[in-house]
């Protein structure tokens, strides 16, 4: 299926998304990808952190952490997926990060207080 894509440019790299996908069913394929994400934060996330979800999507994520009781704030440059932060993460100016789920943040722990955790 062809999305519309927004496109930005931001120090000369175009970057484009669109929101279309998500109101789409989603193939057994997609499924397996959010099964491993959860498995991914598996003993890493606990009922009561803040963690910070980088892209929205579907929702899927951020939904199945607040219902583990877990407090999670989104970040995503496309408004339409309703983020709680509408932002390029390209230029967004990090200040409350200080462990990744998946890899090391590259964000200095004196910068970081409220999201321990980014995903």
């Amino acid at each position: 299926m062809k999305y519309n894509y927004e496109k930005e440019t931001i120090r000369g790299v175009e970057y484009k998304y669109s929101a279309e996908w998500i109101y789409d069913l989603e193939s057994e394929e997609h499924w397996r990808l959010y099964w491993n994400q959860q498995k991914l934060m598996q003993n890493k996330v606990s009922s009561g952190d803040n963690v910070l979800e980088i892209g929205v999507g579907s929702g899927f994520t951020a939904n199945y952490l607040k219902s583990k009781g877990v407090n999670v704030k989104t970040l995503d440059v496309d408004m339409e997926k309703k983020p709680d932060i509408v932002a390029n993460l390209v230029e967004y100016q990090f200040h409350t990060c200080r462990r990744a789920c998946i890899g090391k943040s590259p964000y200095p722990d004196s910068a970081c207080r409220s999201w321990p955790t980014v995903f």
